[in-house]
């Protein structure tokens, strides 16, 4: 299958990621916006920074330009809001050093219900353009700051209506430096370019003649109402398998934000199964406190998918309150007879550029890009499907799949593939010659390569692997070894920190042999964090069991109690105890397990 059409089949479930309207950025710092606001990052799929003239064009004296905001891309905002402030996030590499740029920045705004780009390319026209004109909001200096947020406050407030929005902007700037600056960036539909744009050397464009799906990642600011607690991001697993009773609960991680101006205090966190979701599978977290402009990772487990062949939905709930648009987050995933994978239904797959920011180069001799999956009972790895980027550079180069342990041993791997022009923009089955017992909490899996034949591994722009973006990384879907470590074992795969990435990697499991079962138990704990009690998920066939609870030292915290046990689950109370983090230690007469739990 050609990307592009991979990218269209996609896209026809994009409408699934409309809650996909994500706020902050990990690793920088947030704007100081004006008193009482607050700051809305709107991004419809994230890009990596970009440079050029996709506005602000700092290498240019001139520039005019317009962009398209969806509705569903400005989420949280309710309608006959005032908006307030804009904002831009630079992020440039340490080389070529960037200096501050100062120019002069006129806005302005416009309600729109266009679903596509629709303003007329001749400047004068644009702003004048019918039903609605463009209203001034801006016309002042701005210096834009080579890493982190630069924003400006409106000298003229504008009520946003709760449609799409039009931004307009001129840039002028005196002192064009000699490289533009990069831009944290989103992008649109391949068929409808989001921003249209132009520079000039001697004065402002007439014509906007340029157009890109590529343009700067805005933030608005509007005033914050008194009590606005948000969901600003939640993901789960792009496709799980439907296994037998018994199977653990799937994560969900959620990124809580206190949008208001009062502290949130014991707010109740809730993921409710929906449609193909096994019946009793939800789960509720409470975060004690957040402060006004705090935000807070939830875990949430909970997710048990039950029937194969469609969409597995839930959402993820928070109390109503004075803004309730960002209260609720709805999200799916797929349910499958046997495939795991990170990949969702979305746009874009991009070609994996590993070594911009890692360091790994022509002195290294061989590697291997790893996706971590979590285990939640003993299984079998029968094969891999990776897909292949479109980068003719890779046609000749050797690959293979590999199959690790959690502690980064390997396991297993493919027979060993030349990559062909028929290779790219398409999935390669890995099949290994026998299935892989995998045990334990987690399993890698990935796509290695040996020494390219020009020397070094994955040499820059040899990129065979795609990639997938994530706002906000887990720490699950993109690792890297270093080197043959991954295959002699040597060292443990590296995570790559706020890499936005998740590999477009698929491990097809099957269930292991019962000898493999039994030989390896294991044990789920939630919530954790935790305060009053935790739920148990115990192995099949579990009978009588018993808990002790110790601190840190060993000291048991609350005497051995036996466990009241069915269907595999049994509920721990905990004592009432200080905070931090304590051991429940679970026994039966085969087995004893252990898992650590921090108390609130």
């Amino acid at each position: 299958m050609q990307l592009h059409r991979l990218i269209r089949i996609l896209f026809r479930n994009t409408w699934l990621l409309s809650g996909w309207l994500l706020a902050g950025w990990p690793g920088l710092a947030q704007a100081q916006q004006p008193a009482g606001t607050t700051a809305l990052v709107v991004p419809y799929s994230t890009l990596p920074p970009v440079g050029g003239s996709r506005a602000l064009n700092t290498a240019a004296p001139y520039e005019r330009g317009a962009i398209l905001l969806m509705r569903n891309e400005i989420r949280g905002v309710l309608p006959n809001t005032s908006l307030v402030s804009l904002g831009i996030d630079a992020n440039n590499p340490p080389w070529p050093v960037q200096a501050a740029v100062t120019g002069n920045l006129r806005v302005w705004l416009r309600n729109s219900t266009d679903a596509r780009y629709h303003l007329n390319d001749t400047w004068s026209l644009l702003l004048s353009q019918q039903p609605t004109p463009f209203q001034q909001v801006y016309n002042g200096p701005l210096t834009i700051n080579p890493s982190g947020p630069s924003d400006i406050s409106f000298q003229v407030p504008f009520t946003y209506t709760g449609g799409s929005l039009y931004v307009a902007y001129e840039w002028e700037n005196p002192t064009p430096s000699m490289y533009g600056m990069q831009f944290l960036s989103s992008a649109g539909a391949a068929y409808n370019p989001w921003w249209h744009g132009s520079t000039g050397t001697s004065g402002f464009p007439a014509q906007l003649r340029d157009s890109s799906l590529v343009r700067p990642r805005l933030r608005l600011g509007y005033p914050s109402p008194a009590r606005d607690a948000a969901i600003v991001w939640a993901e789960g697993i792009g496709e799980l398998p439907v296994q037998s009773s018994g199977v653990l609960p799937y994560p969900v991680k959620v990124l809580v934000r206190n949008q208001g101006s009062q502290p949130l205090l014991n707010l109740p966190v809730s993921l409710v199964p929906g449609i193909n979701a096994a019946p009793g599978s939800g789960t509720t977290t409470v975060l004690p406190s957040l402060a006004p402009g705090a935000e807070a990772y939830v875990r949430l487990p909970g997710l048990v998918p039950q029937a194969v062949g469609g969409f597995t939905y839930y959402t993820v709930q928070l109390p109503p309150d004075q803004n309730p648009t960002n209260d609720v987050w709805a999200d799916s995933t797929v349910a499958t007879t046997h495939e795991i994978s990170y990949v969702r239904g979305f746009p874009f797959a991009v070609n994996v550029y590993l070594l911009f920011t890692q360091g790994i180069g022509g002195g290294m001799v061989g590697g291997t890009m790893l996706t971590r999956f979590p285990l939640h009972a003993p299984a079998q790895v029968s094969s891999l499907r990776l897909f292949l980027s479109h980068d003719r550079r890779s046609v000749g180069e050797t690959v293979y799949g590999v199959v690790l342990d959690e502690a980064g041993h390997l396991l297993g791997r493919s027979a060993n593939h030349v990559i062909t022009a028929a290779d790219q923009d398409n999935w390669l089955l890995c099949s290994l010659p026998t299935p892989v017992p995998v045990t334990g909490r987690s399993f890698f899996v990935g796509l290695a390569q040996l020494p390219h034949p020009a020397g070094g591994l994955f040499p820059p722009s040899h990129d065979p692997l795609t990639y997938q973006l994530e706002e906000f990384p887990r720490d699950s879907t993109c690792y890297i070894a270093v080197g043959d470590s991954a295959i002699r074992g040597l060292k443990y795969p590296r995570h790559v920190p706020q890499s936005r990435m998740r590999f477009m990697i698929e491990a097809s499991l099957q269930a292991a042999p019962l000898a493999i079962r039994a030989a390896a138990p294991w044990l789920e704990l939630w919530p954790n964090p935790a305060r009053e009690a935790v739920q148990l998920r115990l192995p099949a066939g579990t009978g009588a069991a018993r808990a002790t609870l110790l601190d840190a030292t060993g000291r048991a915290v609350k005497a051995e109690v036996s466990l009241r046990v069915a269907a595999n689950q049994a509920t721990f109370l905990l004592p009432d105890l200080p905070p931090g983090l304590y051991v429940l230690r679970v026994s039966t007469a085969g087995w004893q397990l252990s898992k650590r739990i921090m108390v609130e």
